[in-house]
């Protein structure tokens, strides 16, 4: 990650670490029969193109993106806001969490937040400051 902003080093481990959620959840109760082959086995690399080739081909998967649109994206917010040390109000994290997630040209964003929902959470996100200091970790 090319960035210095905690809270966007913030976003980008609490979004990831969604992804692993849903990989590790789909590994318990995966309905395709065997778990690919050799799967926790391959080094990172080949994971990631093992799974990006699975949720790219499949029909049935369903995408990432769009689920922690639906099932996390209030976790998400209040984390970041917390990690802020609660500046302002929860809701006006969801500008900062819907990076990466949300999609103003696909019907499943904007069928949960929609673009006059977006545009009010970025205008109150601009008064949002960082208040998280790098060198004191309490």
């Amino acid at each position: 990650m090319k960035s210095n902003d905690p809270l966007k080093i913030a976003l980008t481990i609490l979004h990831e670490g969604i992804h692993g959620e849903i990989w590790r959840y789909m590994q318990e109760h995966w309905p395709f029969g065997d778990w690919p082959e050799n799967l926790n086995n391959a080094t990172a690399s080949e994971t990631f193109e093992k799974l990006f080739t699975l949720c790219c081909n499949s029909q049935t998967l369903s995408n990432q993106h769009n689920l922690m649109l639906e099932q996390w994206l209030d976790r998400l917010a209040k984390g970041l806001w917390e990690f802020n040390g609660n500046q302002g109000d929860w809701d006006t994290y969801k500008y900062l969490a819907l990076k990466g997630i949300w999609n103003e040209k696909d019907p499943c964003s904007t069928n949960v937040v929609s673009i006059i929902e977006y545009n009010k959470y970025k205008a109150d996100f601009k008064n949002i400051t960082n208040n998280f200091d790098l060198t004191k970790c309490d």
